[in-house]
């Protein structure tokens, strides 16, 4: 009886551990970090075909993604192959002691590749913005944070994660833009513009004198932006912060009332000495002449002309900009009015009945009641001899007052500013 007993229960335990080895997985078995010890086939068959999603954590942020959208596909025949494969006594003994890892077998489609090649996360905290701090004069840009994912990184994860319900954490590489490398190199050039100081020689009374601009002068006196779509700096000279410059210096700017240093051509100057900077020349030197100037830097009006009696001399302004100086003579025998005034009328020749001269391209300015007669502006006069000859007023009266209150120009000078001007342009009389 007791030998029955034993057969029958040893054909239990052999039939058992037959079908054991044969339908279940054993002991201390996983499927990459899945725990399958115990499962049979359709079990794990069931469950490896069920994973709809994969989250993945980049950064601080969680993405979850469908299975068919990253193009991977489990091939779940050769994986369950791996898995039972081989199925003995021994391997069942040795899986009691020792674990045993089996990476499923997957595929990696192009929409995988696709997937980690083209896909950008923004991974910013704050939006992508662009300013200038014109204090230290530098370009301060907030790049976007974005980042790809590395390609075998997460295929790896996928691998070893793949029918878990772990969150997966790939590797993932910054991408660097060209406009914060172009920014770089442009703050680079603005440094070493500034870093040294900028030196104004004055040509005064034959002798050289100089004038420095610190490093923090310059800085103070520079306004820049960035045009990022042409990586290019746009560099200006602040007209308040020259202005006050200027007139701080005005002393050492100045020989006298009328000759100085030209402050618009200085501003000029500056600006251009700067600009060769930022092209990496090291200049350190500009060199400003002290010669007659206007009293206006061409702002009275889009277009005028300016007369300055003391120094005899003749500004046509257009659009803020200097065009041209002229000499010029004015009233002796009467004195040339002050004050605004405007062209009231042009003619390519007139004749005065006060003088009884001709006066070349005419533009007259002002009417004077006193005298009955208008006073203008025109080439240097002339009349005519008995004899037919025709004799001009010499051109070395210009320079100093000779005439009876007109302001005379010379030949030549007299024809550009009659083309300039219109009637209605203003002009500007400065004793």
């Amino acid at each position: 009886m007791n030998k029955i007993l034993a057969v029958i229960l040893l054909t239990l335990i052999i039939t058992f551990s037959h079908l054991y080895l044969t339908n279940f997985i054993y002991p201390q078995t996983y499927l990459g970090k899945l725990p399958v010890a115990g499962l049979t086939q359709k079990q794990v068959r069931q469950q490896i075909t069920a994973v709809e999603k994969i989250k993945l954590l980049l950064k601080d942020r969680v993405y979850e993604y469908p299975i068919s959208k990253l193009g991977v596909i489990v091939e779940s025949d050769k994986t369950l192959k791996d898995l039972f494969a081989p199925q003995s006594v021994l391997t069942f003994v040795r899986s009691l002691f020792l674990t045993r890892t089996v990476k499923p077998t997957l595929i990696f489609s192009q929409d995988f590749y696709h997937f980690t090649l083209s896909t950008v996360f923004d991974l910013s905290k704050q939006p992508e913005s662009l300013s200038i701090d014109q204090i230290n004069k530098t370009i301060i840009y907030q790049n976007p944070q974005q980042y790809k994912i590395d390609t075998e990184s997460l295929k790896s994860l996928i691998t070893e994660n793949y029918g878990t319900k772990n969150i997966l954490k790939p590797q993932v590489y910054k991408l660097e833009n060209d406009l914060k490398k172009n920014i770089h190199i442009q703050n680079q050039k603005l440094a070493a513009a500034f870093q040294k100081p900028l030196k104004i020689v004055i040509q005064k009374a034959g002798e050289l004198q100089t004038l420095t601009i610190t490093p923090a002068e310059l800085k103070n006196l520079m306004l820049i932006d960035y045009l990022s779509a042409d990586n290019l700096l746009d560099v200006q000279v602040s007209s308040s912060v020259f202005t006050d410059f200027y007139q701080k210096n005005a002393l050492l700017l100045a020989q006298d009332r009328d000759k100085k240093v030209s402050a618009s051509q200085l501003k000029a100057d500056v600006l251009s000495a700067f600009t060769t900077r930022l092209q990496g020349a090291s200049t350190d030197t500009v060199l400003a002449k002290i010669d007659y100037v206007p009293n206006s830097e061409g702002n009275l009006a889009p277009k005028y002309l300016e007369i300055d009696i003391s120094q005899q001399k003749m500004y046509l302004f257009a659009n803020g900009q200097f065009i041209s100086r002229h000499n010029i003579s004015t009233g002796l025998y009467y004195p040339t009015p002050t004050g605004q005034f405007k062209i009231l009328n042009k003619a390519l020749n007139a004749y005065s009945d006060l003088y009884h001269v001709w006066m070349p391209f005419w533009m007259a300015f002002y009417y004077g009641p006193k005298l009955n007669a208008y006073f203008g502006i025109h080439e240097l006069p002339y009349w005519v001899a008995g004899d037919g000859q025709k004799i001009q007023r010499p051109r070395e009266f210009l320079g100093s007052p000779h005439t009876g209150g007109c302001v005379a120009l010379d030949i030549g000078a007299a024809r550009q500013v009659y083309d300039f001007v219109e009637v209605g342009t203003p002009v500007y009389v400065f004793d």
